[in-house]
């Protein structure tokens, strides 16, 4: 489990989005926060979404397979 909450006004979640799948193993799960729902690759899949005030929060899964890797989560 990732928990990603960046700040805001960097605009870092594609950048890191892009990057996580290096360290992850299938079936992973990332929770995103941001200021609105993140679009992610199609590797990954939404599991769940919601907004709290000014903070939509996502949990997102990695599908696409990756084991083996050295340094998977």
């Amino acid at each position: 489990m990732v928990f990603l909450d960046p700040p805001f006004r960097q605009n870092a979640h594609p950048d890191l989005l892009a990057r996580l799948p290096r360290v992850l193993k299938p079936g992973a799960r990332v929770h995103v926060e941001a200021p609105a729902p993140v679009e992610a690759a199609d590797a990954w899949r939404e599991l769940k979404r919601a907004r709290a005030g000014q903070v939509s929060h996502q949990l997102l899964e990695w599908r696409a397979d990756r084991s083996g890797l050295p340094g998977d989560v």
